[in-house]
C-alpha cells in the first residue's frame, strides 16, 4: 500500500516539473516571438514561429498546446486567413482538432469577422458536446466557455460568472493564448458594462505587447 502511494506521490511530483518545465517554454518563446515582432516586424516574427512552432496537417495529443500557441501567434500577427487555412487542413483525434481549433477561432472572432468566428466557435463546441465521449467533459466545458466569450466580443452578451472561472484557465498557460485570452476578455467585458476589469486586462496585454493597440 505504501508503495503504491510513494508511486502516485513520485508521478506527481514528476508531471508537475514536466508542466512547469513547459510553461516556462512557452513564456521563454511568447518573449522571442514579441521581441522580433517589435524590433524587426511582422515577418521575422512569422520566420521565428514557422522554425519553433510549424503547422501540422495531423495533430497528435501531444502537440495540442504547441498547436494552440501558433494559433494564438496568428492572431497576436493578426493573420486570421492562415488561421482558417490551417484549420481546415488539421486533421487528428476530435480532442485534438477542437482544442486548436477553438482558439485559432476565437482569434478569428477577435481578429477578423466577429460574427463568424463567434458562429463557428459556437459549431465547434456542439460538435465536441455531441460528439465527445464523456471522458472529454472537461474539454467540453473548455470549449463552450470559449464559445461564449466569443459570443460576447460578437453581441454584447454578459459572460456568466462559471464561464469566467473556466476561461481564467486559459491565462494559466503562460504563452500566447494568455496573451489572446485576456484581450479576448477584455473587448467582451467592454461590450457588456465591465470597463475596469476590461482596462486591467489591456494593461497587462499592453505590458508585453502593442499588437492589440488598434484593436476594439
Amino acid at each position: 500500500m505504501f508503495g503504491i502511494i510513494e508511486g502516485a506521490i513520485i508521478g506527481a511530483a514528476v508531471g508537475l516539473v514536466v508542466s512547469l518545465v513547459m510553461l516556462l517554454k512557452r513564456k521563454g518563446l511568447r518573449t522571442r516571438f514579441l521581441r522580433a515582432l517589435k524590433e524587426a516586424g511582422p515577418g521575422a516574427a512569422r520566420a521565428l514561429l514557422d522554425q519553433k512552432l510549424p503547422p501540422l496537417r495531423k495533430i497528435p495529443l501531444g502537440k495540442i498546446l504547441d498547436q494552440r500557441e501558433r494559433m494564438a501567434a496568428l492572431t497576436v500577427l493578426g493573420d486570421t486567413d492562415a488561421i482558417l487555412a490551417e484549420i481546415a487542413e488539421h486533421r487528428g483525434p476530435l480532442t485534438c482538432t477542437v482544442q486548436v481549433g477553438a482558439i485559432g477561432l476565437l482569434g478569428v472572432t477577435l481578429r477578423g469577422d466577429a460574427a463568424e468566428g463567434a458562429r463557428r466557435l459556437d459549431e465547434l463546441a456542439s460538435k465536441m458536446e455531441q460528439e465527445g465521449g464523456r471522458t472529454m467533459a472537461l474539454v467540453k466545458k473548455k470549449t463552450r466557455a470559449l464559445a461564449t466569450l466569443a459570443r460576447a466580443m460578437a453581441d454584447g452578451e454578459p459572460i456568466p460568472s462559471d464561464v469566467r472561472l473556466s476561461l481564467e484557465s486559459f491565462t494559466g498557460d503562460g504563452g500566447m493564448v494568455q496573451l489572446l485570452v485576456w484581450q479576448a476578455t477584455a473587448v467582451a467585458l467592454e461590450k457588456t458594462g465591465g470597463e475596469q476589469q476590461a482596462a486591467g486586462l489591456r494593461a497587462k496585454v499592453r505590458a508585453m505587447t502593442g499588437a492589440f493597440d488598434d484593436n476594439r
